[in-house]
């Protein structure tokens, strides 16, 4: 049993620094952990060479299809204003609370909003907020 592969083995042998390279080791800890370091590259290389050929293989399929069609990532913008919103028991909520509310209403998904008279501060959202989102 040879060294384990790092990203940088998958690097120096002409992987695209993206998810793939996770994709990759994933499969490689759960399929082929016990090969030899050597072989593997070599095969990789291979799918490097002609990623249309390993299209549906069933150790690589998800590999090669990551390097023929990447996934695209787009930066969301926020809204310049909130979604519509209600607050119940304003006066007895803290701002911090409201203050996350209002940015959570202006993501791109964010469609209605509400405060309950017992909402304070959680982690992203208020901790007895209601967000209403769309596709997501």
């Amino acid at each position: 049993m040879g060294s384990k592969l790092s990203g940088k083995d998958l690097v120096k042998i002409g992987f695209p620094k993206n998810n793939v390279i996770n994709t990759a080791l994933g499969l490689i800890t759960r399929y082929r952990k016990k090969e030899e370091k050597t072989t593997i590259l070599l095969e990789l290389t291979e799918l490097l060479e002609a990623p249309e050929r390993f299209m549906g293989h069933k150790i690589w399929g998800k590999v090669s299809e990551g390097l023929v069609k990447p996934v695209e990532l787009r930066m969301q913008e926020l809204h310049s204003h909130p979604a519509p919103f209600s607050i119940f028991g304003e006066n007895e909520i803290d701002q911090q609370a409201k203050r996350q509310l209002y940015d959570a209403l202006r993501l791109p998904i964010s469609r209605q909003g509400a405060l309950l008279p017992d909402a304070h501060t959680g982690y992203g959202l208020p901790i007895g907020g209601v967000l209403a989102v769309e596709n997501a």
